[in-house]
């Protein structure tokens, strides 16, 4: 599909059911980081540029839990927090935050 409305609600809502890319060119950065940071949701954000100025810009501006630099959406790594800000999450997980969210701290001074 190509040449779609970027009115339709995919481009703006979590798509967790279907295999789908939503892509889009921007006239700007400053216009993309506008209408990304205006969504309801920020999960993650995917950067594909071989223009580190753009990427620096981009990675300091976007409002979304996380950012991939040139790779795919499925990158996972264990040891690395996971999770999204506004509507798309309440919080972090992996291996660490569970770990934190899991214990009880307790001071013992003797």
């Amino acid at each position: 599909m190509f040449r779609l409305r970027s009115s339709l609600a995919w481009f703006y809502e979590e798509t967790f059911r279907w295999g789908l890319l939503a892509l889009r060119p921007f006239a700007d950065l400053d216009t993309a980081m506008a209408e990304i940071n205006g969504s309801d949701y920020g999960l993650q954000a995917g950067i594909f540029s071989n223009d580190h100025a753009a990427i620096r810009t981009l990675t300091r501006g976007l409002q979304v839990g996380g950012i991939m630099v040139n790779e795919g959406p499925d990158f996972r790594a264990e040891h690395v927090p996971f999770g999204g800000i506004k509507r798309s999450g309440l919080g972090r997980e992996g291996v660490r935050i569970a770990m934190r969210e899991m214990s009880e701290p307790r001071v013992v001074i003797d």
